[in-house]
């Protein structure tokens, strides 16, 4: 069996935070986090996979929703936790005392499901309501848009357009660009972890000599929902009201999703081969914009966190964790 059949139900992935990496295995995720006095703080969290847990919410295009519902939680909870410890920083050395470093950090349900709230109307408005708006705009100037395949492509552009446009926009703060060097430090911390047997404990020295853009990337996914979302909007009716349009595309945000993330676990298994190579490369290519290439003491915090979700797995074998590794921790404390 190869390496790569052997990490087949063993995928390891994260997200890059504010000074730190959140890392995800299928039972459990660990965020650690460097403080600027260079220590490096961790919570570790037992995260299972809600497919897991229902039949139907493994069902194909079902559990393309649920993962990025599920995704979208964890990885804004791991936000507010680095976030948390930034400000516990910023606040002791004011004097003043916070109770972020003391297991107090989680945002309240409430907080959280308005943040996913607004996660979910950001992006719908940036891939459903401002491209249609601008492309009913431009309708109305130049009438060849009334051809529903010309309609439908300069929707997609505009779509595409907006999204590259935001990531370039962000990528000149000084803090996100901090933010994309721990992503490159995330994707090579994971491809040193598909070199090698499921389970096995990653070295800085063996990540340092990886890529910082990886194929299994959330940039990569999100070029892939554009892509999609041309696809299928295509069948929706050009012609008619711009809120009626509106709300035929609506309802469809899910297939979406859900499609695209078929098509990523499709061409994961393709991996190796010619075709994985064509259909990934849009979304390595966007990573020179989303991830860069670390330092070692990013590297460092990326190693830790993935070594540790590897550790909980072999260690608790899925089950839930002991109410004291719930705990923010230095790192080294058990």
């Amino acid at each position: 069996m190869s390496k790569a059949d052997s990490n087949e139900d063993f995928l390891l992935g994260g997200q890059a935070v504010l000074e730190g990496v959140l890392m995800r295995s299928p039972n459990y995720s660990a965020v650690a986090v460097r403080r600027s006095d260079g220590a490096i703080v961790m919570r570790r969290t037992h995260q299972p996979n809600p497919s897991s847990a229902h039949k139907i919410l493994s069902w194909p295009l079902v559990r393309g929703v649920v993962m990025l519902g599920h995704t979208l939680a964890i990885g804004i909870g791991a936000l507010n936790f680095s976030a948390a410890v930034l400000t516990e920083e910023e606040a002791e050395a004011k004097g003043e005392r916070k109770d972020a470093g003391k297991g107090k950090t989680e945002s309240s349900k409430l907080s959280m499901a308005l943040t996913l709230t607004v996660a979910f109307l950001f992006a719908f408005v940036l891939i459903v309501f401002l491209p249609l708006w601008l492309t009913d705009l431009l309708k109305m100037v130049l009438p060849a848009l009334q051809h529903p395949v010309l309609y439908n492509a300069v929707d997609g552009l505009f779509r595409v357009a907006i999204f590259l446009a935001y990531i370039l926009l962000i990528s000149l703060m000084p803090d996100i660009r901090r933010v994309f060097e721990y992503h490159g430090a995330e994707h090579m911390s994971v491809y040193a972890s598909e070199e090698l047997d499921a389970g096995q404990r990653v070295t800085v020295e063996e990540a340092s000599r990886h890529s910082p853009y990886h194929p299994r990337c959330g940039t990569s996914f999100l070029l892939l929902v554009m892509i999609v979302a041309i696809v299928l909007f295509s069948l929706t009716p050009t012609e008619g009201p711009f809120w009626l349009k509106l709300l035929i595309r609506t309802p469809l945000i899910p297939l979406i999703a859900g499609v695209s993330y078929e098509i990523l676990k499709l061409t994961a298994k393709l991996r190796g081969k010619w075709i994985f190579s064509a259909l990934s490369a849009p979304g390595m290519w966007l990573q020179r914009l989303t991830a860069r290439h670390p330092d070692h003491s990013q590297l460092e915090v990326a190693v830790i966190a993935l070594n540790e979700v590897i550790d909980l797995e072999r260690r608790f074998e899925g089950q839930p964790l002991p109410p004291d590794f719930e705990q923010v921790v230095p790192t080294g404390e058990t």
